[in-house]
């Protein structure tokens, strides 16, 4: 045993030396080197309670920084601020609380944030899970807190990080990226960045949540070209931390060793992050993806710029879409829901009353394929709303059908039912002025025409005879080009008023639309709506900014895209067209005629169906009598049958009663002299009597 003791002491000992020499050159890696003192500066940095967070969070308080932990758990947070406060020495450290999976806590964090911080000179986002499940709002949990928690966080808080500016963002990611895809449909579909719960399925979801970091940070280093505000991602290493916290104990006590042996500490993993948030002169790498303090070359999907574009606009949908419109219930205003099916209806209003917290949130029954029902909605939003500040024309319908008054679908829903509730509602909304009418039209109207000579006897702008999908399709146009026009007409009527207005494109979104098209067409289109379109919470952003962003009243009657004001087509700046389409008239009566001709028709129309249906009553009432006298000839039929059955019997009973009577003569005078021919005589002469044929003898009398 002496013997074999000193080579296994050499043997330990070269391990040793091996993995520290390893350990020191491959793992440690380099340290931040950067000199800067933050004094005066505010940082947030997410998760920093533990893993690389807290390390983080105690150099930047070192260096003056008044650092801001954002964490979920508020024990863990307060203890994380008493321990960072004992190593940095420093009382410029506080706990937030956020959740990262939940879009409500985001918004509340941010909101308290604003209120009580004047400052944001550096935002760190650092938090990060693997685990499976779903956050409180139905998105894949490792899609939601590894990236839209943060890509919703950032854009809360970017206003303040360009007053403050230079400022920087800082997002942790991974060389996982690598092994990252997205799928686009997957994640319109399922709200998450795949399905599946095994543990390589939970795996390639935290890759592709990585690569998520790194493309937001490519394209948001994009937008915010210009605004002295600079961003980086980054890969920290392979790191010992709490990462794989909500792994089962065997994958764990397997995971130990491996990461005690081969990963770094927390506070070698957060030297990156520092660099990026400290180190001077890498302004010009904004949008860089760097690793071991320097900067590495990611993979070209990391880079493509359409991909991070195309996510962009996802989460914006997922994330800001739901925030704001969550937004605009909570700033207090009484939000009414005009829809034709109740049902869908109420339950997105119990939706938004449950996210908002705003019990203002209400439905207000509304056909606008019914000018009927249109002026009964308004009608009734006059009696018991006193205010009206905002009002968006959003529905919208593509299909060859029509409307309950005869009006072609696409135009009696998409322009005239839009443009008679504008009307019946805009002395409200020149009383509530600065007020807004926001239309929602499409890129679609570059193709559209307007013919008013054709209104009178079509009632529509396309001839009903073309080819039913070809109909729909101009149908659309054309009801498009109406809303670009019925925008740029009532800007210039409601000019001083204080009201202005304005119409849009929303983007190629897919939604419900073209409900009313035939099933192949919707076959068709369903799986190029889904590769391709924007779903409707991402479309639903230019609506928002033509209805909330301030500094718009001069470009009123305008058209908008992405957010900008944009050029419409030559017959879209057609005022004489517009004014034209107001009126309706060459040949024709003005809309407002048509409109009250129509409902005194339809008045009558309802007279007349009620007429109908009281003389449908009566003929089915005749229709019962005259089953009922059927019934009756068909007993007095059975009745007659039984009677002559009747008969038959009695004359059967007499039969045989008479034919007893003969036997007993028969046996009272059976002889074989010539007298027993008289009681034989006597019988065929009462056989006689009963048949009313000719008597026949029997050839044995």
């Amino acid at each position: 045993m002496s013997d074999v003791m000193p080579y296994f002491l050499v043997v330990v000992g070269c391990v040793i030396g091996i993995w520290y020499i390893f350990h020191n050159v491959f793992i440690k890696g380099k340290r931040c080197t950067s000199k800067a003192k933050l004094h005066g500066k505010t940082v947030i940095v997410t998760g920093s309670n533990t893993g690389i967070g807290k390390p983080t969070a105690v150099s930047l308080a070192r260096r003056g920084a008044r650092v801001i932990l954002a964490c979920r758990d508020t024990r863990r947070g307060e203890a994380a601020v008493v321990e960072v406060k004992a190593e940095s020495r420093s009382d410029k450290v506080l706990f937030m609380q956020l959740d990262l999976g939940s879009l409500k806590s985001i918004h509340t964090f941010a909101e308290n944030f604003l209120k009580t911080e004047s400052r944001l000179d550096l935002l760190i986002n650092n938090a990060g899970v693997i685990a499976r499940g779903r956050t409180e709002d139905g998105l894949g949990m490792m899609l939601g807190v590894n990236h839209i928690g943060h890509f919703l966080l950032t854009h809360l808080l970017l206003e303040r990080l360009k007053a403050c500016g230079p400022s920087r963002v800082v997002t942790v990611a991974s060389m996982a990226h690598r092994f990252g895809t997205i799928d686009f449909n997957c994640l319109n579909t399922h709200k998450a960045l795949r399905t599946g719960t095994s543990f390589r399925n939970t795996m390639q979801i935290y890759n592709d949540s990585k690569l998520c970091n790194v493309l937001f940070t490519h394209e948001l280093a994009k937008r915010l070209r210009g605004a002295n505000v600079t961003c980086y991602s980054l890969h920290p290493g392979a790191i010992r931390t709490e990462l794989g916290r909500n792994w089962n104990k065997v994958l764990k006590a397997f995971i130990k060793p491996i990461t005690a042996f081969l990963f770094k500490n927390v506070e070698q993993g957060a030297q990156t992050t520092l660099h990026c948030a400290l180190q001077e002169g890498i302004e010009g790498l904004s949008g860089k993806y760097f690793s071991d303090c320097s900067v590495a070359e990611v993979c070209a999907k990391a880079k493509d710029d359409a991909t991070a574009q195309r996510l962009w606009e996802l989460s914006s949908n997922t994330g800001i879409g739901k925030a704001t419109a969550r937004g605009l219930a909570t700033r207090g205003a009484r939000v009414i829901l005009a829809c034709r099916h109740q049902e869908a209806a109420e339950a997105a209003a119990y939706d938004i009353r449950r996210e908002s917290g705003n019990n203002e949130v209400l439905f207000m029954q509304l056909d606008l394929g019914s000018l009927k029902s249109v002026r009964s909605f308004a009608e009734t939003f006059l009696k018991t709303e006193p205010r009206l500040d905002l009002l968006i024309n959003n529905a919208g319908v593509m299909g060859s059908g029509h409307t309950e008054d005869g009006f072609g679908l696409a135009f009696g829903v998409n322009h005239l039912g839009h443009f008679l509730l504008t009307s019946l509602l805009l002395d409200r909304l020149r009383r509530c002025a600065p007020s807004r009418a926001v239309t929602v039209s499409a890129l679609l109207h570059r193709l559209g025409s307007v013919d008013c000579t054709l209104l009178p006897l079509e009632k529509d702008l396309v001839r009903s005879r073309s080819a039913r999908w070809l109909y729909a399709f101009r149908s659309y146009c054309n009801s498009k080009l109406c809303n670009v026009l019925f925008t740029r007409e009532l800007a210039n009527r409601l000019e001083g008023t204080g009201v202005t207005c304005f119409c849009l494109h929303p983007g190629v979104v897919s939604t419900e639309f073209c409900r009313n098209l035939p099933a192949w067409q919707q076959l068709l289109l369903k799986p190029v709506a889904k590769l391709f379109f924007l779903d409707p919470e991402a479309g639903s952003q230019t609506t928002l900014h033509c209805c909330l962003q301030e500094g718009l009243e001069a470009l009123s009657g305008r058209y908008f895209s992405s957010c900008r004001p944009r050029t419409v087509g030559a017959k879209g700046r057609d005022d004489g067209l517009a004014r034209k389409l107001w009126e309706a008239r060459n040949g024709g009566p003005k809309v407002e005629e048509v409109v009250e001709e129509v409902l005194e028709k339809v008045e009558e129309v309802e007279e007349v169906v009620e007429k109908v249906e009281e003389v449908e009553e009566v003929v089915e009432e005749v229709e019962k009598l005259v089953e009922e006298v059927e019934v009756v000839e068909e007993v007095e039929k059975l009745v007659e049958e039984v009677e002559v059955v009747e008969e038959v019997e009695k004359l059967v009973e007499e039969v045989e009663v008479a034919t007893g009577g003969v036997e007993q003569q028969q046996s009272r005078y059976s002889t074989t002299g010539p007298e027993s021919i008289w009681p034989t005589l006597a019988f065929l002469s009462l056989s006689r009597e009963l048949s009313p044929g000719p008597l026949e003898w029997s050839p044995g009398l």
